[in-house]
């Protein structure tokens, strides 16, 4: 199934956010909700991806490129659905539209099992308590 993407722009998140890759992860702390949240290699690379890109076969290629090798459509949406739940996309992507004009979610499901747990994008955050000295 061929993903659209004509109905929606992607633009990462940048303002109020510290980033600083580790390793093959990017750690990210959003200063507006005060959490830390760490993107896997597979969501950094479309995060950062987000904000010159908009076409899934472009997506797709940045990612092969990046060693991703067996990244599929599939891959890409679920990283994006983590990537507006965590808050780090500017245009919020809700659920109709990520269903409806990205790929239907039982579709994404259904692929999933093709990976193993290492291969699936990843956004785990953490809440922090605001320091005042």
């Amino acid at each position: 199934m061929k993903a659209e993407t004509d109905d929606f722009i992607l633009k990462a998140r940048r303002g109020n956010l510290l980033s600083r890759k580790v390793g093959e992860e990017t750690v990210i702390y959003d200063m507006d909700n005060d959490k830390a949240l760490c993107l896997d290699k597979v969501s950094a690379i479309v995060w950062e991806a987000s904000c010159d890109l908009n076409d899934m076969n472009e997506l797709l290629n940045v990612l092969h490129r990046n060693g991703i090798e067996d990244a599929d459509e599939q891959l890409v949406v679920l990283a994006i659905e983590q990537l507006n739940e965590s808050n780090l996309l500017e245009n919020s992507i809700d659920n109709e539209t990520s269903q409806a004009s990205i790929l239907p979610r039982r579709d994404v499901l259904r692929q999933l099992t093709m990976y193993s747990a290492a291969a699936l994008p990843l956004v785990t955050s953490l809440s922090i308590q605001k320091w005042t000295p």
